[in-house]
């Protein structure tokens, strides 16, 4: 059987339509609040893989884009974490969820996060192998 027939009759998943997700723990943050603090992170499309690539602080980009639960883009985490007052929103005083990402964030853990949505990219991963002809 060719590797064609083999694609046609599999059921392989699209994966620009189905990427992967995966919960991870934050330690810290766990440890710190009592309970456990559970990200779901998504796998990023090519073309957004791409697009982040050559941008500053593509690993902030990388969990903002990546990060599906908690929702970052809610402002009350930004209240929160003493970046607005009750009843701001995003861009007052100049305040993004970039801002946020690294309040809420050690280095590390913005850098392990983002190495972990791109491994459910695919990349960061050995996803070929050689074949050996004989």
């Amino acid at each position: 059987m060719s590797v064609l027939d083999i694609l046609l009759e599999g059921t392989a998943r699209n994966v620009q339509k189905t990427p992967q997700e995966q919960d991870y723990k934050v330690l810290r943050l766990s440890e710190e609040l009592g309970h456990d603090v559970v990200f779901k992170l998504r796998g990023l499309s090519y073309n957004k893989c791409h697009e982040l690539a050559d941008m500053e602080e593509v690993d902030v980009l990388t969990v903002l884009a990546g990060v599906v639960e908690p929702n970052l883009q809610d402002v009350r985490l930004a209240v929160q974490y003493g970046l607005l007052q009750e009843g701001e929103s995003w861009g007052r005083h100049g305040v993004t969820t970039h801002d946020l990402v690294k309040a809420m964030l050690l280095p590390g853990e913005i850098s392990a996060m983002a190495h972990c949505i791109q491994q459910l990219s695919g990349y960061r991963m050995i996803g070929l192998e050689a074949v050996k002809k004989n």
